[in-house]
C-alpha cells in the first residue's frame, strides 16, 4: 500500500472486509473437511481438499497483507482485536500438514 489518503484507507478497509468474508467462507469449508477427516469418513476427493487448503492459505495471506499495509501506513492495528494472525496462520498450516500426512 503506497497510498495514504482517507479515500485510500476506505478502499483498503473495503478490500479487507471482502478478504475477511472470503477467508470466513473458506474457513468454514476447511473446518467441515477436518471434521469429516476426524470422523474417519472416506474422502476420495483428496485433490479438492488440497485445493481448498491452498485457497484458505491464500485468503489468510491476503487478509494479513492488507492488515499489515493498513497498520504500516496509518497506525491501525488489527481493528483493535487481540487475534495474533501469525499464530493463527501457523496453527492452521500445522493442522493442514498433519491432516495431509494422514491421507
Amino acid at each position: 500500500m503506497k497510498k495514504t489518503g482517507p479515500e485510500d484507507r476506505e478502499e483498503a478497509l473495503r478490500k479487507l472486509e471482502a478478504a475477511r468474508e472470503t477467508f470466513e467462507v473458506l474457513r468454514g469449508a476447511v473446518l467441515a473437511t477436518v471434521r469429516r477427516l476426524q470422523s474417519g469418513e472416506d474422502m476420495p476427493e483428496a485433490g479438492k481438499v488440497r485445493s481448498s487448503a491452498a485457497d484458505f492459505a491464500r485468503a489468510l495471506n491476503q487478509v494479513m497483507e492488507i492488515e499489515n499495509g493498513l497498520a504500516k501506513h496509518s497506525g491501525w492495528q488489527n481493528g483493535g482485536g487481540t487475534l495474533d494472525l501469525a499464530d493463527a496462520r501457523r496453527e492452521v498450516l500445522e493442522r493442514l500438514a498433519r491432516r495431509a500426512g494422514r491421507g
